[in-house]
């Protein structure tokens, strides 16, 4: 659906809908089903073995998204063109997730938890974001020779300003995202008495910190140790980060030193990432919490975090100044 709205702005609403079955998965078929009883060797099915690898194709997933986007083609020396995305991915065999204790996947798709339940495994997609904002911009500043301020500069005085003040462009390009999904585990015991000391953790209250901040991100005293004798009741995706937010921008201009089109110019910019110095913290998508008490907490990707304290500052303000002789 397209609208011409004021301002010389268009806006689009795209509504996108997917549905995948029969996808490939892996899983451990050797490992014995939850139990009380102790792991042994004998409990294999193939004792003389640990890991056997079956490959199946019946793992499904959904993909539903709302794109609303909207743009201003070049108009008095402004162009925008941006959007907000709504997404909801949906799958028990999640390929953005990270298989930390399972083995790698690939053309074969994720090896699951529970060779035995693979509805367990269904959970928000890691790599999709449910909401993001993007939009560019690039803007000539109303002000110098042909522009609505000091449009004809005349006589020294007002060469020189209109050299100093006139004909810069400004651009930038910002955006905005939610969190990633991550998982929560439990290491170093083997709750289900399958041999597997990496599990998924038991999930007593929501997770969720009250106050999220990147110093405080969620609760893992929200996250226990399994009984023993089955799997963490703790699902896929289940923590949502705090996202993502970046503006990169430029401003530039080339000097002229007279009507004649042959003559050098001088282009000169100023190029900026993170101008407004917000933090931004380098998450990777792909990850999982690894929960051994409420008081240590370590990221899949060696991310160091305590009781949810996140280490990592991400990228700084960074700007940088260049020039360039045109002819």
């Amino acid at each position: 659906m397209d609208r011409r709205l004021p301002a010389d702005f268009v806006f689009r609403a795209t509504y996108t809908g997917s549905a995948a079955s029969n996808l490939w998965y892996r899983a451990n078929i050797n490992l014995p089903p939850a139990s009380t009883v102790p792991f042994s060797q004998s409990r294999l099915v193939y004792p003389q073995w640990f890991s056997v690898t079956y490959t199946d194709s019946g793992a499904r997933s959904s993909y539903n998204a709302l794109d609303l986007a909207f743009t201003r083609r070049w108009t008095k020396g402004l162009t925008v063109d941006g959007g907000y995305a709504l997404v909801k991915c949906i799958s028990n065999a999640d390929e953005g997730g990270v298989q930390i204790n399972y083995g790698s996947f690939g053309l074969q798709g994720p090896t699951i938890e529970n060779a035995y339940d693979l509805a367990r495994e269904r959970g928000d997609c890691q790599s999709y974001p449910r909401h993001r904002f993007r939009t560019l911009h690039s803007w000539a500043v109303p002000v110098g020779r042909g522009r609505a301020f000091l449009k004809n500069p005349k006589g020294f005085g007002g060469g020189v300003l209109n050299q100093v003040f006139g004909g810069w462009t400004w651009s930038g390009n910002f955006t905005a995202t939610s969190g990633h999904y991550f998982t929560p585990y439990w290491s170093g015991f083997d709750a289900a008495n399958t041999g597997q000391t990496l599990l998924r953790a038991d999930r007593g209250c929501s997770g969720v910190a009250t106050e999220r901040t990147w110093e405080h991100m969620f609760e893992p005293s929200c996250f226990t140790r399994p009984a023993s004798g089955r799997y963490g009741n703790a699902g896929n995706g289940i923590i949502e980060g705090l996202g993502y937010l970046c503006y990169e921008a430029a401003i530039y201009k080339e000097f002229t030193f007279g009507a004649n089109e042959r003559l050098p110019k001088v282009r000169t910019s100023a190029n900026m990432r993170n101008p407004l110095n917000h933090p931004t913290k380098s998450i990777s998508s792909n990850g999982a919490f690894i929960i051994n008490s409420p008081s240590t907490v370590n990221r899949a990707d060696d991310i160091v975090y305590d009781s949810g304290v996140v280490a990592n500052l991400g990228d700084w303000r960074q700007i940088w100044f260049e020039a360039r002789i045109l002819w």
